[in-house]
């Protein structure tokens, strides 16, 4: 199976364009640019990373703007900004909903935007989390639930604003403890790491199978082969141990 496979299996996207009146959002009025992040959460500090070319004419602007919270790596800067409880929390929400991929933040105008996919048949479940959280009433701009433009369209998106480096690396599939997705992933399936922060701040897999293999899966969307699953504790060892590899190489 490639990319263009499963580009648009998760066949809706919720884009969230939210407004407020503080640093993060103010200082993005300023900006000419649209500005890409992701989360990073642990114990201790619940982060927006920002990715800036070196380059751009506005990284002044930027750095000043941090405070110093930056670093660099590749020709980027990475700032560190601070993610406030409220977005932090229906972030979690959103994680709980099945067959919903890691979110897309965008800063662009005084707004924050967070997009991401689904699978339609958990739409309910969306209208449930975004009516009953209280936080997004008083930050909400616009709401907008559209069919997927695709995982491939995100990605190009991502590399119009700086370039984006593939990085590729062997996970011998000894080290799932899960049998039921080594025999999907050895048949040829694809699996897309997509946060839960409410699992313990892990990952999970949404894994796209070819259909040949019968399985234990949950599946997540009927008469489909798309599952979804915790990742094993070994594969996320390994992948952390690779990343602080990688963090202390570029340094």
């Amino acid at each position: 199976m490639l990319l263009k496979d499963i580009d648009k299996k998760l066949d809706m996207q919720c884009v969230l364009v939210l407004y407020k009146e503080d640093r993060i959002f103010n200082f993005s009025r300023t900006l000419t640019r649209t500005l890409y992040g992701f989360p990073s959460i642990n114990e201790k500090n619940k982060n927006l990373l920002v990715f800036i070319p070196k380059s751009d004419a506005e990284i002044t602007k930027v750095t000043a703007w941090t405070r110093g919270s930056t670093s660099e790596m590749e020709g980027l800067v990475v700032a560190s900004i601070p993610l406030e409880d409220s977005i932090y929390e229906l972030l979690v929400s959103l994680g709980k909903i099945p067959s919903a991929s890691s979110a897309l933040f965008s800063i662009e105008g005084g707004n924050l935007t967070i997009q991401f996919r689904l699978y339609h048949d958990y739409l309910p479940q969306l209208s449930a989390v975004l009516i009953q959280n209280e936080n997004l009433k008083r930050l909400v701009k616009e709401i907008k639930i559209l069919p997927s433009e695709g995982f491939i369209t995100i990605l190009k998106k991502i590399g119009e604003a700086f370039p984006l480096n593939v990085l590729e690396y062997d996970l011998p599939l000894t080290l799932w403890e899960n049998k039921d997705v080594v025999s999907v992933l050895k048949d040829g399936g694809i699996g897309e790491l997509a946060n839960d922060l409410s699992k313990n701040k892990k990952h999970k897999m949404i894994i796209y199978g070819k259909g040949e293999v019968q399985t234990g899966l949950s599946l997540i969307v009927p008469e489909s082969t798309i599952y979804e699953t915790p990742l094993d504790s070994a594969v996320l060892e390994t992948m952390d141990n690779m990343f602080d590899v990688l963090a202390i190489q570029r340094c």
